[in-house]
């Protein structure tokens, strides 16, 4: 926001390109030195076709001379869903509207108690009941009703390292015993708290440690990862957003990273689910009880599925790359993940048992392979630098994925909310904007270009003249403009495709990108 032109958020609202308002939510990030807005989050659920754009307005209705029409049928919080927070001395119950789920205050176990049901509505989502079946539900009921989704089963986080090494002939060393370690083994590292909490959305965040499950007395409380869950929930969504962050603060020289894992919440009774994932389509089968299918994405263009029992797996599926969700559902109730950028961050996995177990794995090798956060030799030259010397310790890295639960008859619903998570929209606010209002730090630009645009007054000659020429904003032409516009296009594209041509893939390495400049 430009300096000056708003001091609270109390007045602004989003409309569509109907010019009818959406709900949504504002945060204040920032603020100029005066005291007035600078940065503001604006959450909202926007609608777009697969191929199309969707343009909403932020407006000011404070100032505005017709304010949007207000929408009954599209917002009245008192009917519609919105997130809600009920907080005890144990536990947080989060209500989405269709999506009920409980977090542990004093232990990491991701949610638990997971159901379905339009409550806040008075009417339940499953299928007989909303059809008014008078064996499964009365939709003239009062009381609203929920799907159960099976047994109390949380999730966890969890790793498993190795602290042994060989160097492939005689010589090997061990520093300890390595093996799983669990964020809910360690209780008192558990910290939960609201971290933002409005009618639109909601972020819970997890901060805990991965302690070895290892009950000898002088290996007690080792943990050797931290872990910082923040998991997003969404106002009438049966969805949620799951950022893991992994901070690994063990030594570098002794441990090394086998598996990264956070296991899944999910809604079975029995045995015998059936799975899909997407791999050139999706695939559909079942699983025995005792068996389990492993969607293991090893490189950035190689993908294996093994299906089988521990020990005995095949593999059914050989492939490039797989589309990165997977789905169980068990006849009545069904989960499903998506996890972002599978094949950019490889090595990756998708997990699921017949027992009704589905595991999200932020790193996963099927063949072994470890993780190193130890500097590249012990013996370095000098004239190396100071920098070979540095090691992994304390580095962090954060992978997102989406958790939605499905009644049996929105399968292939939920199978498209899937995929669209993995394919999100691009957002953008006009140059224009950002250039007058200075936010960003200022565009180079000509005054004259966007001049009065955007409801920000252009400047005239006499008020550029009047201020100092050091606050003056610099004249720069429109051609010389377009060229610096072609020049950081060229440096973009340039970019992506060294990425794309180099495969600078990885773990740790997708993202990661330095880039220097000569004058």
């Amino acid at each position: 926001m430009p300096a000056g032109m708003i001091r609270g958020t109390e007045g602004l609202a989003v409309v569509d390109q109907d010019g009818d308002r959406v709900p949504a939510q504002f945060r204040v990030l920032g603020r100029w030195l005066d005291g007035s807005v600078k940065w503001v989050l604006v959450d909202f659920q926007a609608k777009a076709g697969s191929s199309g754009t969707a343009t909403y307005n932020l407006t000011d209705e404070t100032v505005d001379e017709e304010p949007a029409p207000r929408q009954p049928a599209i917002y009245n919080p008192t009917t519609y869903a919105s997130v809600r927070i009920e907080e005890s001395e144990d536990e947080l119950h989060v209500d989405t509207g269709v999506l009920r789920f409980s977090v542990d205050r004093h232990r990491y176990r991701l949610f638990h108690d997971v159901s379905l049901g339009d409550v806040q509505c008075d009417d339940a989502v499953r299928g007989d009941a909303q059809r008014g079946d008078p064996a499964h539900g009365d939709p003239h009921h009062n009381e609203p009703t929920r799907a159960e989704c099976g047994r109390d089963q949380a999730g966890d986080a969890w790793a498993r390292i190795s602290e042994s090494a060989s160097d492939g002939q005689l010589t090997r060393r061990l520093y300890g015993p390595g093996g799983l370690c669990r964020a809910s083994l360690a209780g008192d590292a558990c910290v939960v708290a609201v971290e933002e909490h409005g009618p639109l959305r909601a972020v819970i965040r997890l901060e805990g440690a991965l302690e070895a499950d290892l009950p000898m007395h002088h290996y007690g409380g080792y943990r050797p990862v931290r872990c910082i869950t923040r998991i997003h929930a969404y106002a009438g969504q049966p969805f949620l957003r799951i950022l893991q962050t992994h901070v690994f603060t063990c030594n570098p020289r002794e441990v090394e990273i086998e598996d990264l894992a956070l296991d899944i919440p999910t809604p079975f009774t029995g045995f015998s689910p059936d799975y899909a994932f997407g791999l050139n389509g999706v695939v559909t089968g079942t699983l025995d009880h005792g068996e389990r299918l492993s969607v293991a994405q090893k490189k950035d263009n190689h993908v294996q599925v093994l299906h089988g029992r521990l020990g005995t797996e095949n593999i059914i599926a050989d492939d490039e790359a797989c589309e990165g969700w997977a789905t169980l559902s068990d006849g009545t109730a069904g989960v499903g993940v998506a996890c972002r950028n599978m094949a950019e961050e490889y090595p990756r996995a998708i997990e699921m048992t017949g027992d009704g177990r589905m595991t999200m794995y932020a790193r996963h090798d099927p063949e072994g392979s470890r993780l190193s956060l130890a500097r590249y030799a012990e013996e370095v030259a000098w004239h190396e630098g100071e920098g070979v010397y540095a090691d992994g310790t304390g580095i962090a890295k954060t992978t997102e994925c989406y958790v939605l639960y499905f009644e049996e008859d929105r399968r292939e619903d939920a199978v498209e909310s899937l995929r669209c998570a993995l394919s999100q929209p691009h957002v953008s606010v006009s140059s224009e904007w950002m250039d007058r209002c200075g936010a960003a730090g200022g565009f180079a630009a000509s005054t004259s270009i966007g001049g009065g645009k955007q409801g920000i007054p252009a400047e005239s000659d006499s008020e550029r003249e009047s201020r100092p020429e050091s606050d003056r904003t610099p004249q720069v032409s429109p051609e010389m403009t377009r060229s610096a516009e072609r020049m950081l296009t060229g440096f973009a594209d340039w970019l992506a495709r060294n990425i794309r041509l180099g495969r600078w893939y990885g773990y740790l390495d997708y993202g990661d990108v330095r880039a220097t400049w000569d004058e």
